[in-house]
């Protein structure tokens, strides 16, 4: 059973999320991890997606040759990696490991939330094949995120795997 601080908690951790607030969220996870046993998904997702956020965030600040980009059309678009397969390595093993515990407590949509997040790590690599290989298997749709940061998470998804 979820606690009333846990609860709260759980909303910060939200809003802290929509605003790209990644400096706040390692200290929101671990009090929602104190308030709420069973919610080390949660926990462990936000904390890889704030390092995500921080990776890309430095990695946007350097200068993009537009030469990459002289010959998209709507079909092909040219991709230069943001981050190198070392970057994001631990927080791939992070994130398979939440996912292999057995815990009673989890919903199905903190997992499926888990795994958008760890194929956007695939993506920021340029691992588009695992990407799309998690992504096809995820089954919520957006009747089950029609509000908050699981909208976020699902268009997210919805971006990864392209045209169908």
């Amino acid at each position: 059973m979820i606690t009333g601080k846990a609860s709260q908690l759980a909303k910060d951790l939200e809003a802290a999320r929509c605003k790209g607030n990644w400096n706040a969220i390692p200290d929101l996870a671990r009090r929602y991890k104190k308030y709420n046993g069973t919610g080390q998904v949660l926990e462990q997702t936000v904390l890889v997606e704030a390092t995500l956020g921080q990776l890309t965030n430095v990695s946007e600040n350097k200068a993009i040759s537009s030469i990459v980009h002289q010959h998209d059309d709507p079909d092909t678009i040219a991709w230069e990696c943001r981050l190198k397969s070392e970057q994001v390595r631990p927080l791939l093993l992070q994130l398979q490991s939440v996912l292999q515990t057995q815990d009673d407590g989890v919903t199905e949509s903190e997992k499926e939330f888990c795994k958008v997040v760890l194929a956007r790590c695939y993506f920021e690599t340029g691992e588009f094949e695992k990407t799309l290989e998690i992504v096809e298997q995820l089954s919520f749709n957006k009747a089950d995120v029609m509000t908050g940061y699981g909208l976020t998470l699902f268009l997210q998804a919805r971006a990864m795997k392209g045209k169908d």
